[in-house]
Protein backbone atom coordinates (compact mmCIF):
# COMPACT_ATOMS: atom_id res chain seq x y z
CA UNK A 1 0.00 0.00 0.00
CA UNK A 2 0.99 3.48 -0.23
CA UNK A 3 1.29 6.09 1.59
CA UNK A 4 -0.36 9.27 1.90
CA UNK A 5 1.33 12.87 1.09
CA UNK A 6 1.13 16.55 0.78
CA UNK A 7 -2.39 16.01 2.74
CA UNK A 8 -4.17 19.26 2.89
CA UNK A 9 -7.50 20.42 3.71
CA UNK A 10 -10.03 23.37 1.85
CA UNK A 11 -11.67 25.47 3.54
CA UNK A 12 -15.60 26.57 2.13
CA UNK A 13 -13.74 29.97 1.59
CA UNK A 14 -11.18 28.50 -0.64
CA UNK A 15 -8.29 28.85 1.62
CA UNK A 16 -5.80 25.86 2.09
CA UNK A 17 -5.16 24.38 5.36
CA UNK A 18 -1.56 22.56 4.74
CA UNK A 19 -1.02 19.41 7.47
CA UNK A 20 2.38 21.05 8.23
CA UNK A 21 0.68 24.05 9.25
CA UNK A 22 0.01 24.26 13.64
CA UNK A 23 -2.75 25.93 14.87
CA UNK A 24 -0.54 28.47 15.98
CA UNK A 25 0.06 29.44 12.24
CA UNK A 26 -3.27 29.24 11.30
CA UNK A 27 -4.60 31.86 14.09
CA UNK A 28 -1.91 34.14 13.13
CA UNK A 29 -3.66 34.52 9.77
CA UNK A 30 -6.68 35.83 11.37
CA UNK A 31 -8.96 34.08 9.20
CA UNK A 32 -12.63 34.15 9.69
CA UNK A 33 -14.61 30.40 10.87
CA UNK A 34 -15.21 28.60 7.65
CA UNK A 35 -16.14 24.62 7.37
CA UNK A 36 -13.40 22.40 5.64
CA UNK A 37 -15.21 20.98 2.97
CA UNK A 38 -12.59 18.81 0.94
CA UNK A 39 -9.34 16.88 1.67
CA UNK A 40 -6.92 16.34 -0.32
CA UNK A 41 -3.86 14.34 -1.18
CA UNK A 42 -0.94 12.28 -3.21
CA UNK A 43 -0.68 9.21 -3.23
CA UNK A 44 1.55 7.25 -5.54
CA UNK A 45 1.57 9.86 -7.57
CA UNK A 46 -1.87 10.16 -7.96
CA UNK A 47 -4.47 13.22 -6.43
CA UNK A 48 -7.12 12.12 -4.56
CA UNK A 49 -9.84 14.06 -3.06
CA UNK A 50 -13.02 13.49 -0.60
CA UNK A 51 -15.65 16.29 -0.79
CA UNK A 52 -18.10 16.96 1.54
CA UNK A 53 -20.20 19.97 1.50
CA UNK A 54 -21.60 20.31 4.88
CA UNK A 55 -17.91 19.81 6.44
CA UNK A 56 -15.34 17.69 7.12
CA UNK A 57 -12.81 16.74 10.32
CA UNK A 58 -9.73 14.54 8.99
CA UNK A 59 -6.59 13.61 10.02
CA UNK A 60 -3.64 11.34 8.08
CA UNK A 61 -3.77 8.18 10.95
CA UNK A 62 0.32 8.26 11.60
CA UNK A 63 1.31 5.56 9.67
CA UNK A 64 0.36 7.62 6.20
CA UNK A 65 -1.79 4.42 5.25
CA UNK A 66 -5.27 5.61 6.30
CA UNK A 67 -7.09 9.05 6.37
CA UNK A 68 -9.53 8.94 8.85
CA UNK A 69 -12.78 11.63 8.25
CA UNK A 70 -15.44 12.71 10.59
CA UNK A 71 -17.78 13.80 7.70
CA UNK A 72 -21.40 15.79 8.66
CA UNK A 73 -24.16 14.64 6.86
CA UNK A 74 -26.11 17.35 7.12
CA UNK A 75 -26.26 21.34 7.64
CA UNK A 76 -27.28 20.89 11.56
CA UNK A 77 -24.14 19.44 12.49
CA UNK A 78 -25.80 16.75 14.55
CA UNK A 79 -25.24 14.07 12.29
CA UNK A 80 -21.95 12.48 11.33
CA UNK A 81 -20.24 9.41 10.37
CA UNK A 82 -16.78 8.15 10.86
CA UNK A 83 -14.93 7.05 7.70
CA UNK A 84 -11.70 5.01 6.90
CA UNK A 85 -10.25 5.81 3.61
CA UNK A 86 -7.20 4.14 2.50
CA UNK A 87 -4.50 5.55 1.16
CA UNK A 88 -5.97 5.79 -2.88
CA UNK A 89 -8.72 7.76 -1.00
CA UNK A 90 -11.21 4.31 -1.45
CA UNK A 91 -13.41 3.27 1.30
CA UNK A 92 -11.97 1.07 3.67
CA UNK A 93 -14.59 1.19 6.51
CA UNK A 94 -17.12 2.55 8.58
CA UNK A 95 -16.92 2.97 12.18
CA UNK A 96 -20.30 3.03 13.91
CA UNK A 97 -22.06 5.84 15.90
CA UNK A 98 -23.50 3.24 18.15
CA UNK A 99 -20.04 1.40 20.62
CA UNK A 100 -19.91 -1.21 23.05
CA UNK A 101 -18.64 0.46 26.37
CA UNK A 102 -17.89 -0.97 29.53
CA UNK A 103 -20.50 -4.19 28.55
CA UNK A 104 -23.08 -1.77 27.11
CA UNK A 105 -23.86 -0.73 23.57
CA UNK A 106 -24.00 3.07 23.29
CA UNK A 107 -25.49 5.32 20.91
CA UNK A 108 -23.45 8.59 20.40
CA UNK A 109 -20.89 10.50 17.57
CA UNK A 110 -17.58 11.07 17.07
CA UNK A 111 -16.59 14.76 17.42
CA UNK A 112 -13.18 15.53 17.55
CA UNK A 113 -9.79 13.58 16.80
CA UNK A 114 -6.66 13.99 20.03
CA UNK A 115 -3.70 11.49 19.63
CA UNK A 116 -3.75 8.08 19.99
CA UNK A 117 -2.53 6.38 23.24
CA UNK A 118 -1.40 3.45 21.11
CA UNK A 119 1.82 3.43 19.69
CA UNK A 120 0.86 1.39 17.03
CA UNK A 121 1.06 2.71 13.48
CA UNK A 122 -2.08 2.64 12.24
CA UNK A 123 -3.88 3.78 15.55
CA UNK A 124 -5.83 6.80 15.61
CA UNK A 125 -7.24 8.63 18.66
CA UNK A 126 -11.27 10.00 18.39
CA UNK A 127 -13.65 11.69 20.98
CA UNK A 128 -16.78 9.49 21.09
CA UNK A 129 -19.64 11.27 22.75
CA UNK A 130 -22.47 9.58 24.33
CA UNK A 131 -25.40 12.52 24.60
CA UNK A 132 -27.62 10.72 27.22
CA UNK A 133 -24.76 10.61 30.09
CA UNK A 134 -23.28 13.29 29.45
CA UNK A 135 -20.01 11.22 28.83
CA UNK A 136 -16.83 11.71 26.08
CA UNK A 137 -14.98 8.72 25.78
CA UNK A 138 -11.50 8.18 24.33
CA UNK A 139 -10.89 5.57 21.48
CA UNK A 140 -7.99 4.47 20.02
CA UNK A 141 -9.16 2.96 16.60
CA UNK A 142 -6.95 0.41 14.86
CA UNK A 143 -7.76 1.90 11.15
CA UNK A 144 -6.15 -1.28 9.14
CA UNK A 145 -9.21 -3.67 10.62
CA UNK A 146 -11.81 -1.07 12.68
CA UNK A 147 -10.89 -2.41 16.00
CA UNK A 148 -11.33 -0.37 19.15
CA UNK A 149 -7.96 -1.13 20.87
CA UNK A 150 -8.02 1.19 23.84
CA UNK A 151 -11.43 3.25 25.42
CA UNK A 152 -11.12 5.63 28.71
CA UNK A 153 -13.68 8.13 29.92
CA UNK A 154 -12.55 11.44 28.63
CA UNK A 155 -11.65 14.04 31.25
Amino acid sequence: MSLIRDFQKLRQDRKIIDESMTACQIAKFDWQPSKVVSIRWMSDGQAVEMQSPFGVLAIVVPGRAYVAAIAELDETGSHSKLDILNSDGSFSRAILNSQQIDGHKRAGMFCRFEPAQSAMPDCFGVIFRVAEEHSDYKLDINASDGTIVNCVLST
